[in-house]
C-alpha cells in the first residue's frame, strides 16, 4: 500500500476491520473514507486497478453522496424502518 494507491484487496479489508467506511454497503469496488479522505477505482481504469485518492471535486461529490445517504438512513430508522 502506497501514499497513492491501494489494493483493491487491502481496501476491502481495511472495510471489512472498519478502519474505512465504504459509501455503500454491498457494493465493491466503492467509493471509500479511509484515513479523512475519499479513495475510489477511477471510472477510466481498468475494473482490477487500484484505489485512488479522489480529486478534489471528485471527493467533494463523494462526501455530498454520504451525507445524502447518512439522511436517509437516519430517516428511515426513526421511522422504524
Amino acid at each position: 500500500m502506497s501514499e497513492h494507491e491501494i489494493a483493491q484487496p487491502t481496501m476491502r479489508q481495511l472495510i471489512d476491520d472498519g478502519a474505512a467506511a465504504a459509501l455503500l454497503n454491498d457494493h465493491f469496488p466503492v467509493p471509500a473514507r479511509y484515513r479523512d479522505n475519499w479513495w475510489h477505482v477511477p471510472s477510466e481504469a481498468d475494473p482490477d486497478a487500484p484505489f485512488r485518492p479522489a480529486v478534489e471535486e471528485v471527493a467533494s461529490e463523494f462526501e455530498a453522496m454520504h451525507r445524502r445517504r447518512r439522511a436517509a438512513d437516519l430517516a428511515a430508522d426513526s421511522h422504524g424502518r
